[in-house]
């Protein structure tokens, strides 16, 4: 059993094995992850590849296929459900991790993936693989989470790329017409008024 589940600072007494054993656990390391698992370039990704020939990417809420480079920044919170509630904690935390973004991608459009909802995504991940370690009893806290590359695979790229121009090229051209509107509607307000002024006085 547990004799001291966190012991504190001071001179503490054990008795030799096999009566007692001592486990010392890091709680003030900053523990990092790197959950690669759905990037085309990573090494977990090219062992999939060689064992099945498949792919490994995840798809937007529109059905768009994306590559994703996650890390997690994490710390034992409580040592004694760090060392017993589970066999694995960095496996656990790797799988948790990857469910957690297959979900999180789920429910966005691949433009919200590419640029607004990076944000939204690294929170939810945050929140809700704390709340699934927490059930765990894992005596794990996430600290940061932060999506490092997320990019539309590499056979697609160019066709993203022509998207994302096309849209900049549009933005450009609402942005000229509407520079000219606001130019030119005062100036033709002004001709015209000094226009009725003329007649007037004439």
């Amino acid at each position: 059993r547990i004799t001291e589940a966190s012991v504190g600072p001071g001179i503490h007494y054990a008795l030799p094995w096999p009566v007692d054993c001592v486990y010392r656990v890091p709680v003030r390391n900053v523990m990092r992850l790197s959950v690669d698992d759905f990037h085309e370039l990573s090494e977990v990704a090219r062992s999939f590849r060689g064992l099945t020939g498949l792919a490994s990417y995840l798809l937007s809420g529109d059905n768009n296929v994306v590559t994703v480079s996650c890390v997690l920044q994490y710390s034992i919170q409580d040592p004694a459900k760090y060392l017993f509630a589970l066999s694995n904690s960095e496996r656990t935390l790797r799988s948790l991790a990857s469910n957690t973004l297959i979900h999180a991608l789920s429910t966005l459009t691949v433009s919200e993936i590419m640029t607004t909802g990076k944000a939204s995504i690294q929170r939810y991940v945050e929140e809700e693989l704390q709340q699934r370690l927490d059930e765990l009893d894992s005596g794990l806290a996430i600290t940061f989470v932060e999506l490092q590359d997320v990019r539309p695979p590499a056979q697609v790229q160019e066709y993203f790329n022509d998207v994302i121009n096309a849209k900049i090229d549009r933005d450009k051209l609402v942005n000229n017409a509407i520079s000219y509107r606001n130019e030119r509607v005062p100036q033709a307000k002004a001709r015209a008024e000094r226009m009725v002024r003329d007649a007037e006085a004439y």
